[in-house]
């Protein structure tokens, strides 16, 4: 049996037809008609049930064309992993994540994937986590980083974190010499958040709404190092992941009972091929998140 034979019963039995088959694949139609033949005669069973001009699939058929089409696909993932090797010498990889994770990690992670792999082009995108699920589905990014779980169906997701949302306030805020707040001590605190097309603040009031506190949300806006500058320098706090934390432009205050949390995670287009640049580049993400988090 020849892995050629697979293609050219894959080919029949997909247009049902010899001489379309061979039009496809660009052979002769009696060489096409000799391999199934030669196929079925190793195999010890007709595959087709012919009517006419027409070969449709028997149960030997069916039952054949299942494992040959999961062949032809490990035969194909095969390939693509030879290619991997290749692959992290040079070519590109597409990244989509959420703002903390550009702002705290992908500075360190381009660095250090960089150093290793200096001739691969490398882009990063900062998107919502809506938008990375949609891009991802869609092909156009390699790896995402957003949260769990993912909404999309086209895309599967590989939790790496649970991380805590703290209160950020300015120095002279009210607030600011507590050690942790509740949800209820946060009603009708004046809060900077970002806009309602994040997960962080469907999250937020979500918590809120559980525990029946207003939500005093009088700004909006949509940049996580300006809502930190904004608490730093005014009397109106944000809510934020504490991964935001890392400069000196707010206090970090736990939020308690309950707390709100999220679960950060590695975002990959389901039962799409995983390119060897793509997979090193999470790896490395999730090498520096364990760094701050140690």
């Amino acid at each position: 049996m020849e892995l050629r034979q697979l293609r050219y019963f894959l080919a029949i039995a997909e247009h049902e037809n010899v001489s379309r088959a061979a039009e496809e694949l660009n052979v002769a139609q009696p060489s096409l008609s000799q391999q199934l033949k030669l196929l079925e005669y190793e195999l010890g069973a007709a595959l087709f049930d012919r009517i006419g001009k027409r070969l449709r699939l028997n149960a030997a058929g069916r039952l054949y064309a299942e494992h040959a089409r999961r062949a032809m696909r490990e035969l194909q993932k095969a390939a693509e992993a030879i290619r991997d090797l290749e692959e992290l010498k040079r070519g590109s990889v597409n990244i989509g994540v959420v703002q903390t994770v550009k702002a705290r990690l992908i500075p360190s992670a381009l660095a250090a994937f960089t150093a290793s792999y200096p001739n691969i082009r490398v882009s990063v995108s900062e998107c919502s986590g809506p938008e990375i699920e949609e891009r991802l589905a869609a092909g156009t990014l390699d790896v995402g980083v957003g949260f769990h779980p993912a909404e999309l169906a086209g895309v599967t997701s590989e939790p790496f974190a649970d991380e805590k949302l703290a209160l950020f306030v300015g120095r002279k805020h009210r607030l600011a010499k507590h050690k942790s707040v509740t949800i209820r001590d946060l009603a009708e605190v004046p809060l900077a958040l970002l806009p309602k097309a994040y997960c962080t603040r469907r999250l937020i009031e979500a918590a809120f709404l559980q525990q029946k506190v207003s939500l005093a949300a009088v700004v909006e806006i949509d940049s996580i190092e300006a809502l930190l500058l904004f608490a730093k320098t005014s009397a109106v706090a944000t809510i934020l992941p504490q991964l935001a934390q890392g400069g000196a432009e707010a206090l970090a205050i736990p939020i308690t009972k309950p707390a709100i949390n999220r679960t950060l995670t590695v975002l990959w287009a389901k039962d799409a091929y995983r390119g060897a640049a793509a997979a090193a580049f999470a790896e490395e993400i999730l090498r520096q998140y364990r760094k701050i988090g140690s």
